[in-house]
């Protein structure tokens, strides 16, 4: 008998069911099926990216740049051709440490450099087309031109006078230094050099006498302090009876 009942439980364990396997019960009258389990699916998304279009086209770029007097400015003008279709992109201009950019406009693109100081400078001038149109880049130099600025001197009044030690006023545009020299007759001739300051007059005093009369020259050469300007020189004769 107990055999019989330990051999019953045994088949009754080897049959159960997991209650994670388990398929729910269906109610009587009830004809809801178990939903299967949802399908998953893996979706591909194929998405085109048009290539740039090739930089194909040859573009030539010139610069030209007109020469100007130190305090004005300077410009650069720069045009990009190619053999077909106009230009798109921008300009980069370089001048020594400093670069200046412009976008083109129908190709074309005017720079300021602004005030340079006295001489001639190379500037490389660099086209870049926009990014992704068929333009090649290309570039260039040009030289920018920058001519000294006018200084003007003058003589605004004379002392000379027969046993006296002569005098020269003087005036410049400019701070610099004048050199202003004296001849007569018998060989007088006295030279000096006086500092000037910009719009203000300047007192050359010599210390030799004038002993003859006759006409005595009187010439004046001015050297601007700034390297940026050019000399001026002027002159006047005075009649000592």
């Amino acid at each position: 008998m107990l055999k019989k009942k330990t051999l019953a439980l045994t088949l009754a364990a080897a049959l159960a069911v997991p209650a994670a396997l388990a398929i729910p019960a269906v109610a009587a009258g009830n004809d809801t099926t178990p939903a299967a389990p949802a399908a998953t699916t893996s979706e591909s998304v194929l998405t085109t990216v048009a290539a740039p279009y090739p930089a194909t086209v040859r573009t030539t770029t010139s610069a030209s740049a007109a020469p100007v007097v130190y305090g004005t400015g300077s410009t650069v003008s720069v045009t990009v051709k190619a053999a077909t279709g106009t230009p798109t992109g921008y300009v980069k201009v370089k001048v020594g440490t400093k670069t200046f950019t412009k976008g083109l406009t129908s190709g074309k693109a005017t720079l300021s450099l602004g005030k340079l100081n006295k001489g001639t400078y190379s500037a490389s001038v660099t086209y870049t087309p926009t990014s992704g149109s068929e333009f090649k880049g290309s570039s260039t130099a040009v030289a920018v031109k920058v001519t000294a600025g006018k200084t003007t001197v003058k003589i605004a009044n004379t002392s000379i006078a027969k046993g006296k030690a002569p005098a020269v006023y003087v005036k410049a545009s400019r701070d610099g230094k004048a050199t202003v020299t004296i001849t007569g007759p018998n060989g007088f001739k006295v030279t000096k050099i006086i500092a000037v300051k910009g719009g203000k007059l300047a007192k050359a005093a010599f210390t030799s006498k004038v002993r003859a009369s006759g006409t005595y020259k009187v010439s004046v050469k001015f050297t601007p302090t700034s390297t940026n300007y050019s000399g001026s020189t002027a002159a006047a004769s005075v009649r000592v009876r």
